[in-house]
């Protein structure tokens, strides 16, 4: 009687401890869900994060291809400028080389 009353209170014991394995085991179901839901959330606002900076990121290299054409726009302006003085410069030169000499 002793031993069955022994053996009553071991698997009374044991039934309460796989009953807490049980629910350890749905809070670590539960909590790997959550855990796979944030771990979602994180990898698609990466994601929209890394297309957002992409997309800036071509739009200052275009702009940056922009501003170079300007620039070269620039010295070609500057350099057909500074011809052109030069040119009304010989020209004014000449015009006066011409009066001096009637």
């Amino acid at each position: 009687e002793v031993e069955n009353s022994v053996r009553a209170a071991v698997e009374q014991q044991l039934a309460e401890i796989l009953g807490r394995l049980k629910g350890l085991e749905t809070t670590a179901d539960e909590n790997t869900r959550r855990i796979e839901h944030v771990d979602d959330r994180h990898t698609s606002a990466r994601r929209q994060w890394e297309e957002e900076c992409l997309g800036k990121i071509t739009k200052l290299q275009k702009e940056c291809q922009r501003i170079t054409l300007v620039e070269e726009s620039c010295k070609r302006c500057t350099q057909r400028r500074q011809k052109l003085e030069h040119t009304v410069e010989q020209l004014v030169s000449d015009h006066g080389a011409a009066a001096s000499e009637v």
